[in-house]
């Protein structure tokens, strides 16, 4: 009898030690799926931040690149896809993904930080002062002046505009690369 009940004993702490065991395997399997997904998350979070900030940077280059043609070209296609530049940027035309929604608003929806948005703010009011040069000279231009107009837009003054902007963009960037690293490294944790 007392055989027997080692014998129970033992098969009852086996059968207990492996049913602890399966739950501790259980319970790290589904950690290590979530924290896969959230690392997917992550990444995923962190593309399309990168894609705004480029998507930033493209409509400032673009905006430079169509004020200049239009002011030695004198094609309305130019001055057109300027402003069409300035309403997607702003929200009150579709982008090239189909949705009507502000470059603001798309940082905002991926929680960029309180420093992102700064850069980015400071790359804004240094365009929009840019933006009323490039309106000065698309007047110039349509007033018949494409020399003024020419001279307002390839003038160091202009270059100096465009490397302030490059500057906080920059810093932009680093900032959003650093914080979206920063949360994929903690997640690999």
């Amino acid at each position: 009898m007392l055989n027997n009940l080692s014998i129970r004993n033992i098969m009852f702490a086996i059968f207990g030690t492996i049913i602890i065991l399966l739950c501790i395997i259980v319970t790290s399997l589904y950690s290590a799926f979530q924290t896969a997904d959230q690392l997917d998350e992550a990444q995923s979070i962190r593309r399309k931040s990168l894609e705004v900030g480029a998507m930033f940077v493209d409509s400032s280059v673009n905006l430079t690149n169509n004020a200049r043609q239009y002011s030695v070209t004198g094609a309305p296609r130019f001055k057109d896809d300027y402003y069409h530049i300035l309403a997607v940027r702003n929200g009150t035309k579709k982008g090239e993904d189909g949705r009507t929604i502000s470059t603001q608003q798309r940082m905002k929806d991926l929680n960029f930080s309180q420093e992102e948005f700064d850069y980015i703010a400071e790359a804004n009011e240094l365009s929009e002062t840019l933006s009323k040069l490039e309106e000065e000279a698309m007047a110039a231009v349509e007033a018949g002046d494409k020399m003024h107009a020419q001279q307002l837009l390839f003038s160091d003054a202009y270059r100096d505009e465009l490397n302030k902007i490059r500057i906080e963009v920059k810093r932009f960037e680093e900032a959003l690369e650093q914080r979206l690293q920063n949360n994929v490294y903690a997640l690999r944790e």
